[in-house]
Order: C-alpha cells, then structure tokens, then sequence
C-alpha cells in the first residue's frame, strides 16, 4: 500500500493525500503541539501546511503489512 500523492494515477494520488492527513488529523486528537514543541499557532496550521507540501513534493510513502498467526500447539 503506498500512502501519499505521488501515485501517477489522479485518482490515486487525490486518495493517498486524504490519507495522509487522515493520519495526521489522528495523530493530532491523540497529541498535544507541546509534546513536540510545536506552538498552538503552528499546531494548527500544520494539516494546511502539509497538504500544500505533499502536493507540490509528491510524497509517497509505502506501508507493508505482515500478519502471521501462531500455529495451534507452538509456544
């Protein structure tokens, strides 16, 4: 799964973006801007900033997930 706007395809590209600020919008319900030294002011201009940014860089970034279960028995 790739996550951000660099996706050649439009569409996907537009998707990869949304997803990238749906982390970000809840990694900023769950955090304070003092927690990382940030100021209220640029706490909150941060999704603006960063959605402007992944459009004029093309972010990508890629996400693989790996899900294994234990076998019945093992320890």
């Amino acid at each position: 799964m790739v996550a951000g706007s660099a996706n050649p395809d439009r569409e996907m590209g537009e998707r990869g973006a949304r997803n990238m600020l749906s982390v970000l919008g809840f990694f900023q319900s769950v955090a304070k801007p003092e927690m990382i030294g940030l100021t209220e002011e640029k706490w909150t201009e941060t999704p603006k900033r960063f959605a402007e940014e992944i459009e004029k860089y093309k972010v990508a970034l890629r996400v693989y997930f790996v899900w294994c279960q234990k076998p019945e028995g093992a320890q």
